[in-house]
């Protein structure tokens, strides 16, 4: 899966469905980023497992791909409507500065005049809610995404981090339930600032989180 939401290798939904296979025992739900291609059928396919799916709507600057994707999200709700658990409209789409908040939101809006009345948010890092509230008042509930690591936060400091940043949330919008959309720690690659990458920092910060 390409950095730019595209489908980058071709997946089968028989491969799709022995990884749902190999992990239904262990979850409850998964999430998706697009609704291109097999990635469509993870709703219902994941239904068959018993597990819920948030499904994810690319939004970038590629306008006719987003309503491409939208109209893709219409095609699979009728098969898969009981068993979606959210609607995620752009994901880190304002950290990329692909659109503006106020575009974002009427992709947002689109998407919940189709798909109402299951439940609708956007995915982005944690400032970009701080610097976005306007669009707070389009979702349902805040899907952040809070990685220590790509800020230089040392490992060791890394989940009380995510917690401050959570709980920072949860008090500037009381009311809105708040969701950790991604989180995690890196196993391999450069330093930056105090974050180490390496399995045991990573095995430390899962474990501590």
């Amino acid at each position: 899966f390409a950095e730019d939401g595209h489908v980058g290798v071709a997946v089968t939904e028989e491969q799709i469905a022995r990884d749902l296979d190999l992990l239904s025992d262990s979850v409850r739900s998964v999430r998706t980023y697009s609704t291109e291609g097999s990635l469509g059928a993870v709703p219902r396919l994941a239904r068959e497992e018993g597990l819920k799916t948030t499904v994810g709507v690319w939004i970038s600057d590629d306008l006719d791909r987003n309503e491409r994707e939208i109209r893709w999200l219409a095609e699979l709700l009728p098969e898969a409507r009981g068993a979606i658990k959210a609607v995620i409209v752009g994901n880190e789409t304002l950290l990329r500065g692909e659109v503006t908040a106020e575009e974002l939101a009427g992709w947002i809006d689109q998407v919940r005049r189709i798909v109402a009345p299951i439940p609708v948010t956007m995915a982005d890092t944690w400032d970009n809610w701080h610097k976005n509230p306007e669009i707070v008042e389009h979702v349902d509930f805040i899907t952040a995404h809070v990685l220590p690591y790509w800020e230089g936060v040392p490992a060791g400091r890394a989940p009380d981090y995510v917690f401050e940043r959570y709980d920072e949330l949860r008090q500037m919008f009381r009311g809105k339930r708040v969701m950790l959309g991604e989180v995690g720690w890196p196993s391999e690659g450069r330093q930056r600032g105090g974050a180490i990458p390496s399995p045991k920092n990573q095995a430390k910060f899962l474990r501590e989180f």
